[in-house]
């Protein structure tokens, strides 16, 4: 039997780069997004545009991540209306979507 070799997907945010010197907990800083993702952001409506970045960095929790998941997926548009009635019942997402019944 042979093992499957796992594919390494690059990080969506920057390492965050620190110094000897920072060893201070408490100024942690935010991991840049990379320069795809940030257009990515910039090409949602603005009401989203936060969510959407602490989605990218993984700031959110699970349940409001998934929900800007299934928002991106209908494109921003009709958000309650579309997410509530999806219809695609293959997405792995599809039992935890908001909006429902």
């Amino acid at each position: 039997m042979t093992k499957k070799k796992l594919i390494k997907h690059p990080p969506l945010v920057e390492p965050l780069k620190t110094s000897s010197k920072e060893t201070n907990s408490s100024s942690q800083k935010v991991p840049k997004l990379k320069k795809h993702l940030k257009t990515y952001v910039k090409n949602t409506k603005k009401k989203y545009q936060p969510q959407y970045e602490k989605a990218l960095r993984g700031k959110l929790s699970p349940r409001k991540a998934i929900a800007v998941k299934c928002k991106e997926c209908v494109g921003f548009e009709l958000v309650k209306e579309n997410v509530g009635n999806c219809t695609c019942e293959h997405c792995p997402l599809h039992a935890y979507r908001p909006f429902q019944g």
